[in-house]
């Protein structure tokens, strides 16, 4: 784990309630841009290592989440990373404005994103961000006498925005501004920016993080799993060796990652996914960790082939999931969101409910040897069903240590 530092500083209404927080990118205590960083940097920084992971609403306490991007940033669609729910896209005033960046912002916009103007500085290329743009931010001006006429150009080119007036000092600035029509304010007569900090995961956890949830979602989407091995050169070279010996029979090759997801179909990479998220995430933990995640997936994905069943894919995810809160060191409550996980699955990590829970539930027991647990759940949940348990476990357990041999 590393360190990750984030600052915010909070954005009020008239009635001095706090109505979100400008997140700020931070890559120490000192409460400061990095120098050297660039806008797309810190953008890309703020979304992978912190808000994808750490959650923005987690970060802000459920208010809106003031975001500075760049128009890289923006072509490049981070903003996709996140939910749209109290999420306020910044477009800095170091943005490059042309037809591409407009509609990236038009496309984004369209999806339900909500845009601001950061640093507003009256320059006439921000009037076309017009039809997109829901507050904009300005600095006060020093002179309060210049704070109505400040407001009403803004006012001329967009309307119907909030307007949020940063930089505020004083009591009387305050006043004036909302006297004038302004909005919200921000600035350190409220609170200066407050640094926290997190752990962190690696950049190989992220894609491995990436990769599980890929999982979670139903049926796999090739395309976004290639896109994310991709930024990982090791895993892209193991996918396209396992195509490639799979086909060595044929006498093919193949040399692109899309083309050996393809070719290795829905089971295969799971499977793959699977154990080498585990694998991944848990690399700074005990051997014995991932093995005991790799065990209960196992010992839940075959649960039902003791009664005639197949083998389930969701139970493989579920057992591999139960021991995410260990090697990341966290709550389970935190891998179900940071993993967006659907309801069902999630009770079944977390209160043992249905088909998988109740195997959960099982498998925990058995590993304890608690034999006579074990008893009483399969005869209040099976009672006319006769099971080999610890046949079962003994099967996964060697099976479990031959995946990672």
């Amino acid at each position: 784990m590393s360190i990750q530092f984030l600052a915010k500083q909070p954005i009020l209404d008239k009635a001095s309630e706090v109505i979100g927080y400008e997140l700020l990118y931070r890559d120490s205590e000192e409460n400061a841009f990095p120098p050297g960083l660039t806008d797309e940097q810190a953008s890309a920084r703020m979304f992978y290592e912190t808000a994808l992971f750490h959650g923005i609403n987690n970060v802000t306490e459920q208010r809106k989440a003031f975001v500075n991007l760049c128009d890289k940033s923006v072509l490049k669609q981070l903003p996709n990373l996140i939910p749209r729910e109290n999420l306020i896209v910044e477009i800095v005033e170091r943005s490059l404005i042309d037809h591409e960046t407009l509609k990236a912002i038009a496309d984004l916009h369209q999806q339900g994103y909500v845009f601001a103007l950061d640093d507003y500085d009256f320059d006439e290329k921000w009037a076309d961000l017009a039809p997109y743009v829901s507050y904009v931010k300005f600095d006060i001006p020093e002179d309060n006498a210049l704070i109505a006429p400040t407001v009403k150009q803004i006012r001329t080119t967009f309307p119907n925005v909030k307007l949020v007036a940063e930089r505020i000092e004083t009591k009387m600035q305050a006043d004036f501004a909302f006297e004038c029509g302004v909005d919200y304010l921000q600035g350190y007569y409220f609170a200066k920016p407050v640094v926290m900090k997190f752990n962190n995961i690696d950049p190989s956890k992220t894609v491995a993080m990436e990769l599980v949830s890929c999982l979670t979602q139903g049926l796999l989407d090739f395309d976004k799993v290639s896109k994310i091995l991709s930024r990982d050169i090791s895993l892209t070279a193991r996918v396209i060796k396992l195509a490639n010996v799979s086909l060595a029979f044929r006498n093919l090759n193949i040399s692109s990652i899309n083309k050996a997801v393809v070719y290795l179909g829905e089971d295969t990479m799971r499977k793959f996914i699977s154990v080498v998220a585990v694998t991944k995430l848990g690399s700074d933990k005990p051997d014995e960790v991932v093995q005991l995640g790799l065990r209960r997936a196992l010992f839940i994905q075959n649960l039902p082939t003791l009664v005639g069943g197949k083998p389930t894919p969701t139970g493989f995810l579920v057992g591999l999931l139960s021991v995410l809160d260990t090697i990341l060191d966290c709550t389970i409550e935190d891998v179900i969101e940071k993993l967006q996980l659907q309801e069902k699955m999630a009770n079944s990590l977390l209160h043992y409910e249905g088909q998988y829970g109740c195997a959960l539930e099982l498998v925990k027991h058995v590993e304890k040897a608690e034999w006579k647990e074990v008893t009483l759940l399969l005869k209040n949940k099976f009672p006319d069903q006769s099971f080999n348990i610890d046949g079962l476990y003994v099967d996964v357990y060697k099976e479990a240590r031959d995946l990672l041999s």
